[in-house]
């Protein structure tokens, strides 16, 4: 089988929501998905807590360093920045926007909403 895994970072989601929408609907993997889905299914909610600590800088923090080593250790192929990851998050979105490629792009809420396919030679 010559299909391969799509990684993406998302908002780090409540359950039954459409928060972490992407992962949820095509099955792709996240850091964190679902919390209380992951909880469960690590029997402990730490390391879960955690990885959505690591997601909530990613958006947040601005810091170009941290996102490249962040997009290098769960191997990401898509940042998906969507109406959740704008509410639940203040987006900077100097930290990762130039290291992939725009697939779309549009406004909501004066935010800038894409989905950015990583380009690993700027990595």
């Amino acid at each position: 089988d010559d299909r391969k895994i799509i990684n993406i970072v998302e908002v780090a989601g409540d359950s039954y929501t459409h928060e972490s929408a992407l992962s949820v609907y095509t099955g792709a993997c996240t850091p964190v998905g679902w919390y209380v889905h992951e909880w469960m299914w690590h029997n402990n909610p730490e390391p879960v807590h955690e990885r959505a600590d690591i997601v909530a800088y990613f958006y947040r923090s601005g810091n170009e360093e941290f996102c490249r080593e962040f997009l290098k250790t769960y191997d990401i192929d898509y940042i998906f920045v969507g109406p959740a990851e704008v509410c639940k998050y203040p987006v900077n979105r100097n930290g990762f926007w130039n290291l992939g490629d725009i697939c779309c792009e549009t406004i909501w809420q004066d935010c800038d909403l894409a989905l950015i396919k990583v380009d690993r030679s700027r990595l």
